[in-house]
């Protein structure tokens, strides 16, 4: 790290606006290339037991690293009855929500390759340390950055649902006919999206152009725009709150999980061919479209293939 970064850190770890984020963390596992440890939050499902399998969720975390968020949403996905296991992507260095130049900073430092091999450390970790069930692997629920990473894992690995909340990285998902962009995305498995009306990274636009690509591509798609919010609206503070935005959210990723739990998951067909779409793509580093737009001050309305205000 150049010096300049090394006094700024400093200087904001002496501040409290960067720390250690171990405190947020209960296990342990090895990089992909074995030279460091890697750390994550495992949460399990009440009677949690080795004698059967459970669908799974990667908890994403949010540009500011490792924090009490990913933890609280992946208690509540435990106490719905999933594996959730939300891994430290920034390798121990965390910060606060609104200390927006580090969160910047780490972001642009960080390398995606990087990123890319932990997230796939971490999906080793499950295999080999807890009973899940892979035909229900499910990429998020992602923040902000890790909505972007919910998206580049399902991108790169076959999961059975994505669960992406205000992730940027829609905005290099507006073209329908850029297949590398795309890789193994909604290839058998739906997308769900949700945004603030009030947002601008994402905007409420680069949704609207991201459902009408997934339109484009019969990708099983949910979007939703929330009225009066904007980024980051579903977090512990509101959801404990019981802000109207963050609950509904909230309920509705897990209606949306559970749904697709229900359908039983990814069939043998569609895993084998995922294995070598995986293949194809790591070289190379009956669906039907949903979306609406829920307004604060009414309940959400299913509209198929475009948006509604209300």
């Amino acid at each position: 790290m150049p010096l300049f970064w090394r006094i700024i850190g400093r200087t904001m770890a002496l501040t409290g606006l960067i720390f250690n984020s171990s405190k947020y963390t209960n296990v342990q596992y090895p990089s992909s290339d074995g030279r460091t440890t890697l750390g994550g939050y495992l949460a399990l499902p009440p009677g949690y037991s080795e004698e059967t399998t459970y669908p799974t969720a990667l908890v994403w975390h949010a540009w500011n690293g490792m924090s009490e968020e990913p933890v609280y949403f992946a208690d509540l996905l435990a106490e719905q009855g999933y594996i959730a296991l939300a891994p430290d992507l920034f390798r121990g260095v965390s910060s606060r929500s609104w200390n927006i130049p580090w969160n910047i900073a780490t972001v642009s430092r960080t390398p995606q390759s990087r990123i890319n091999a932990d997230m796939n450390a971490a999906l080793e970790y499950l295999r080999e340390s807890v009973a899940i069930n892979e035909s229900l692997l499910m990429s998020g629920p992602g923040f902000c950055f890790g909505g972007s990473q919910a998206l580049e894992f399902s991108k790169r690995n076959g999961v059975v649902a994505t669960i992406s909340l205000y992730g940027s990285y829609i905005d290099g998902l507006q073209d329908a006919t850029d297949d590398e962009a795309w890789g193994l995305l909604g290839m058998f498995s739906p997308i769900l999206g949700i945004f603030g009306a009030e947002d601008d990274r994402p905007s409420p636009e680069q949704a609207l152009g991201f459902a009408n690509a997934m339109e484009l591509r019969d990708i099983e798609h949910n979007v939703t725009i929330y009225d009066g919010v904007g980024h980051a609206f579903v977090n512990p503070e509101a959801h404990r709150e019981g802000s109207r935005q963050a609950v509904a959210a909230w309920n509705q990723v897990v209606e949306f999980m559970n749904e697709v739990v229900a359908t039983g998951g990814i069939t043998r067909s569609h895993e084998l061919e995922y294995k070598e779409l995986e293949l194809s793509v790591h070289a190379k580093e009956g669906h039907a479209s949903r979306s609406f737009i829920w307004d604060h001050a009414m309940d959400p309305v299913l509209h198929k293939g475009h948006f509604s205000h209300f």
